[in-house]
């Protein structure tokens, strides 16, 4: 049972801040949609033309360099040490990491952005409106923008705080590997503001997925003809939603977010199945594979559409720029998440689970309900182009389940999935959140059960008071923007992983029995000095014993004073050694 941090570990620096900063962006976007909404048009025109290419390019970079990783020994070391035990099996892993991170998006959107692809295609497509072409590449273009890259950015931050959190037993964090490369003053300036930022725009990016959920639903409710969408079954919606979300996020991951990921994949399968049996199978499986066989065959291509002689087009900015800036955003916070799983993991098992598996997972799934959705509109069964200009994408999708046999009880069905699926991702999310806002917590302790519980309330009130304004759209496209500075927190995540490769890659073993292992070059230094100071110094001592130019146990450690390139140098130096 994981430890339960006390009430006075809550750390007010970042949560005082946070609150405030959150309700008070939430206020302006609510108070002032148009205005905001205009500003943030010409921003985010900005942010694609200038910065586009570098957000596409170092999203991709990153996915090569955390795949990259299990293939050298690096791929050998076991989260918490050689003989650390796994708390969850593969299937319970899989259900968690898959659910907590992939929300509403991969319901709403697997339908939706298809069509949106098949109806308006980029320059980049080189097909005309409707065609063949421009419906394999909806489809394939779909399969890029939720699988290999966004899983990729979560991973390989997952993996840096989780060395740090499991095998260095440092505090779980964003910040936490520049603890040492600053002095504790600036390093607790750095690590309040970054926390601060952090939540701030969690909150309101989940809020805005929360909106989209509701809408969802109420559209489902309304399509159904139990009762019409008003700001009453709005609110009746977010309070149920708020609820189960924040029992679960109270109950922990073992027991709370457990069981709704399960309840979660089991519906999931369901419903794709059901689809591939009463639907056009035949047509399905056609449009699937040759989508699939487009995807493997211009993956780089169709990570990287940039409006390439094509002045004017906006396709790239309202997409692939759009959805990496806001992977970005949820990087740092669902690599909190899965690092908290990954105990008694290699490095390998970690990477290829939480992006494989949950990639495989959503190709089968939109393969299912995209090639349905472009199957009702080449048909003509169906004009699902025509509905979306007329009623919007959230009412859309269960007219396009209306045509499955069965459609009514499917679309009530749907609704259970959706419920739930926003529901694991707000449990993960008020749980990091939570995490966030605490005094230095370890990764096997669970958040003051207050924290979870304001969080969770918060997220519901700001998804309502969006709703009721219209101030969504304003609202995402806001924190779509903060994409590019969480760009940056990443690279040196980066270079934090390449300075301590250069130390350590060569002979793995050390790091791999974490500070165990080297207790004993170091046990003269620990037995005079404060546990903080000691732990501090048996995680040098790792790096000294596995870079024999510093004796083990020495009091004056070269991190501070060394410089970027040394590390670098020193990484391409033992290259040889990282492949086993």
């Amino acid at each position: 049972m994981p430890l339960v941090l006390s009430p006075k570990q809550i750390n007010f620096r970042t949560l005082l801040p946070a609150l405030t900063f959150t309700l008070g962006f939430i206020i302006v976007g609510a108070a002032g949609t148009e205005r905001l909404a205009s500003s943030l048009e010409w921003l985010l025109a900005f942010l694609s033309d200038n910065f586009g290419a570098f957000l596409l390019l170092f999203g991709l970079s990153i996915l090569f360099i955390v795949i990259g990783l299990t293939f050298t020994r690096v791929g050998d070391l076991r989260l918490g040490g050689t003989n650390a035990k796994p708390d969850f099996s593969y299937s319970t892993w899989f259900a968690i990491a898959l659910n907590g991170c992939i929300g509403t998006g991969i319901l709403f959107w697997a339908m939706g952005e298809p069509i949106f692809h098949m109806a308006k295609p980029p320059a980049a497509a080189s097909a005309g409106p409707f065609t063949r072409e421009a419906a394999i590449f909806a489809v394939a273009q779909t399969f890029t923008h939720w699988t290999l890259v966004q899983y990729g950015l979560y991973t390989f931050c997952a993996v840096v705080v989780g060395i740090l959190a499991w095998n260095f037993h440092r505090a779980l964090g964003i910040t936490t590997f520049l603890e040492e490369f600053v002095s504790p003053r600036v390093y607790l300036i750095i690590k309040d503001f970054t926390h601060t930022a952090c939540i701030c725009c969690i909150a309101g990016a989940v809020s805005c997925s929360m909106g989209v959920g509701i809408m969802q639903i109420s559209s489902g409710l309304g399509f159904l003809n139990i009762i019409d969408p008003s700001p009453m079954v709005w609110f009746v919606i977010v309070s149920m939603l708020a609820f189960v979300y924040t029992i679960s996020a109270l109950l922990g991951i073992k027991r709370g977010l457990n069981i709704l990921s399960k309840i979660c994949t089991a519906i999931f399968a369901s419903l794709m199945i059901y689809a591939v049996v009463v639907g056009p199978t035949q047509f399905i499986m056609n449009l699937s594979v040759t989508a699939f066989g487009d995807y493997l065959n211009n993956f780089v291509e169709h990570s990287l559409i940039l409006p390439t002689l094509a002045p004017g087009e906006t396709w790239s900015r309202d997409w692939d720029v759009q959805f990496t800036a806001s992977f970005f955003v949820y990087a740092p916070i669902l690599g909190l998440f899965l690092a908290r799983l990954g105990k008694g993991r290699t490095i390998r098992e970690f990477v290829w689970m939480n992006i494989f598996a949950p990639s495989v997972f959503c190709i089968l799934w939109i393969g299912a309900w995209a090639s349905m959705a472009v199957w009702c509109q080449w048909s003509g069964t169906f004009d699902i182009w025509a509905h979306v200009q007329a009623s919007g994408m959230e009412s859309t999708i269960f007219a396009l389940l209306s045509t499955l046999p069965q459609g009514r009880m499917l679309s009530a069905f749907f609704l259970f999935a959706v419920f739930f699926s926003f529901a694991t991702l707000a449990d993960a999310i008020t749980g990091t959140m939570a995490v966030l806002s605490t005094k230095n917590a370890s990764v096997g302790e669970e958040p003051p059960v207050l924290i979870k519980a304001l969080w969770g309330i918060v997220i519901a009130m700001i998804s309502y008071v969006l709703i009721i304004s219209g101030g969504q759209d304003a609202i995402r496209s806001l924190f779509t923007l903060i994409g590019l500075p969480m760009a940056f927190v990443v690279m040196l995540y980066l270079w934090y992983i390449v300075r301590y490769s250069s130390l350590s890659l060569g002979r793995l073993t050390g790091l791999n029995a974490g500070a165990q292992a080297v207790k004993p070059n170091a046990g003269a230094l620990c037995e005079t000095i404060s546990p903080r100071q000691c732990l501090s110094s048996t995680d040098h001592a790792v790096l000294s014993t596995l870079n024999s130019s510093t004796p083990a146990g020495s009091k004056h450690w070269p991190v501070r004073s060394s410089i970027p390139t040394q590390y670098l140098y020193s990484f391409i130096s033992n290259m040889r050694n990282l492949i086993p």
